[in-house]
């Protein structure tokens, strides 16, 4: 099977929700959330890529080197790559039931494993995101990174809870997915954190044995405040630009 077919199998099993372009930099989908776009004109999915193809690569071919080393510690765990793959859920409201929930997460976590890297596993409004992704970490040695929407910091620590009987290692709360209108259709809206409650939430993973990540920072003083409540991990996200259209691409903020 070639390219051309698989990106056509899975053109056909999309089911219109995603197009799947050569290309990935959201023109087509524009504006589809939920669905697989970003928020208003798309700006911010588009700048997210632009950003990335703008930076360039430079080579050095003149040493000892035969067989590179690309292993990584990252947060205690250690990766054959430095790479993580970003959670992904709600398969039946953004891809239209093109995969179920259980068949994407295990897809994704059993993947991951296999080559030696890390893979989120999602939350949302409806419980079973949350739960389909620890049950494929559970049954993976708990080799996924968990991510926790912005709830009430009492709900957070519970779903730390979970993912620490999952097994898991590593939490992470995305708090880029403030204002994600898929939660607010689904009455369930995320808020933001100021200091005191991200401490909270950083002291209480910690207690269980847990390091905790915080993702969606997309500013200096938002990063410096999170150091300052005793994270240990930052991402720069927006979100992958399906929140809030006109901001900065996440690798010119890197």
């Amino acid at each position: 099977m070639d390219i051309k077919e698989i990106r056509n199998r899975a053109r056909e099993a999309a089911r219109g929700s995603c197009r799947v372009c050569a290309v990935c930099d959201g023109t087509a989908c524009a504006g589809e959330v939920p669905g697989m776009g970003g928020a208003g004109a798309g700006l911010s999915f588009r700048r997210n890529v632009e950003a990335l193809a703008a930076l360039r690569l430079k080579t050095r071919l003149v040493h000892q080197v035969r067989h590179p080393e690309m292993s990584v510690e990252i947060l205690g765990l250690t990766l054959s790559l430095p790479l993580l793959i970003a959670p992904i859920g709600g398969l039946a409201f953004n891809l239209g039931g093109a995969l179920s929930e259980a068949d994407y997460q295990e897809a994704v976590v059993a993947g991951a494993t296999r080559a030696g890297i890390l893979a989120g596993t999602p939350d949302g409004a409806p419980p079973e995101v949350m739960e389909t992704g620890l049950a494929c970490a559970r049954r993976h040695g708990g080799r996924a990174l968990a991510f926790i929407k912005p709830w009430a910091v009492s709900e957070i620590i519970q779903k730390m809870e979970m993912a620490a009987e999952a097994g898991c290692r590593v939490v992470a709360c995305d708090l880029d997915s403030i204002g994600l209108i898929t939660l607010r259709q689904m009455g369930r809206p995320a808020y933001a954190k100021d200091a005191r409650e991200l401490a909270e939430i950083a002291g209480a993973a910690h207690r269980l044995g847990l390091k905790f990540v915080l993702k969606g920072l997309m500013s200096r003083e938002d990063a410096l405040a999170g150091l300052e409540a005793g994270v240990d991990g930052l991402v720069v996200s927006n979100h992958g630009g399906r929140v809030l259209d006109g901001t900065p691409g996440t690798a010119e903020v890197l």
